[in-house]
């Protein structure tokens, strides 16, 4: 827990996405110890260490977006939030898209990303102090039972080569998260991997973010 005090000292932690994202997002209340939240999936939620000038914040991605929206209280966009971040401070901002857009077509995908690379754009023109983080796709067939194409697995490959080439000349101000690789060397095809995956992912992020 130490180490992530001293990493993210005095940092705003952005979690913008699905219910993986959510994981994300209490990961990071795990690893920090942070109690003082408010909130709770699939509405925006926020925890802050204040002895260490930690906060957390958790907020569901724009539509679509299959969650109980009555319950959601975001309805804009990730690109909306980016644009909101102030120009001063430390920041990390972790994105992640995947199995809700799975049974649109594929373009809406692409459309997606190319607004994010645009507002990552602008956002780190005015605050070099941030890193974005993407989270790619998983394996996740086993939970395939609406729609065939939502199980994700065969358009993953198509979203992961979507991101890279979509945010190519911005690897240092963005990283990448190979959800993919995981998943498939561990076996696991479920909608939300196991937890440990979620922590692995995180430190995997600080370690590029912290000095």
């Amino acid at each position: 827990m130490n180490w992530a005090h001293d990493c993210l000292r005095n940092t705003t932690t952005w979690v913008i996405g699905d219910s993986n994202a959510n994981m994300l997002y209490l990961s990071f209340l795990a690893i920090t110890g942070c109690i003082n939240k408010t909130g709770g999936w699939p509405r925006s939620s926020m925890c802050v260490v204040q002895q260490h000038g930690i906060k957390i914040i958790a907020i569901p991605h724009e539509k679509p977006i299959y969650a109980k929206l009555q319950r959601a209280d975001h309805i804009g966009s990730i690109p909306a939030v980016l644009d909101n971040i102030n120009s001063t401070g430390k920041h990390i901002v972790f994105v992640h898209y995947y199995l809700h857009y799975t049974p649109a077509h594929p373009s809406v995908f692409y459309l997606r990303m190319k607004a994010l690379k645009a507002a990552v754009e602008r956002l780190v023109k005015r605050n070099p102090n941030v890193l974005t983080v993407i989270r790619g796709p998983h394996a996740a067939i086993q939970d395939c039972k609406h729609n065939r194409a939502i199980g994700g697995d065969p358009l993953a490959p198509l979203y992961i080569e979507i991101i890279k080439t979509m945010f190519r000349g911005l690897e240092n101000k963005v990283l990448f998260l190979d959800g993919w690789d995981l998943t498939i060397a561990i076996e696991s095809n479920g909608i939300h991997p196991p937890a440990f995956v979620t922590r692995e992912m995180i430190k995997i992020a600080l370690s590029y973010f912290c000095k």
